[in-house]
């Protein structure tokens, strides 16, 4: 069911660049942002994708200076919205790790946790950097907390997504 929502999410929007084509997202030859830009791009490293990107919300936890330059390249190059606040509409929680992955109990991780979004290493965006465009959370989904506790925000995004199926019906 919600393959099939998401199928016609993409060919709706296709369909209305199509009709519309002066509200179309940047074409692969357009170039954005200026020569004084912090983060310059070529025409061949513009963000390309059909996915929903416009819709991401994503907000850091605890991260290092070196993740926040990364999370700010990343909003420069996808044009994503990011936050320093957790809100309902937060899709994506980017959580600092320590050497074993491990991330901590940051109330941001576990407000995500509670309501089944996406709880993500530095190394998602990263990955989404060099392939200019979004890849699959799974991978870089935050595995274990400081504590030891196992699958958090997996078994909590599964819980999420378990609820809205059972509400659908």
């Amino acid at each position: 069911m919600l393959f099939i929502a998401a199928f016609c999410y993409i060919c709706i929007c296709l369909l209305m660049d199509f009709i519309f084509p002066q509200f179309a997202r940047p074409s692969s030859e357009t170039v954005l942002g200026d020569s004084n830009s912090p983060f310059p791009m070529e025409m061949n490293e513009l963000w390309t994708s059909l996915c929903p990107t416009s819709e991401w919300v994503i907000c850091g936890s605890a991260l290092s200076d070196q993740d926040k330059e990364i999370l700010d390249q990343f909003e420069y190059h996808s044009g994503v919205t990011t936050t320093n606040n957790w809100s309902s509409n937060v899709t994506h929680v980017l959580a600092n790790t320590n050497e074993d992955g491990a991330c901590g109990r940051t109330r941001k991780v576990l407000l995500a946790i509670l309501a089944g979004k996406w709880v993500v290493n530095v190394n998602w965006l990263s990955a989404c950097l060099e392939a200019k465009k979004p890849v699959p959370e799974e991978p870089y989904e935050i595995r274990s907390d400081v504590h030891g506790a196992i699958d958090g925000p997996r078994i909590g995004r599964l819980r999420a997504m378990q609820k809205v199926c059972i509400e659908i019906r």
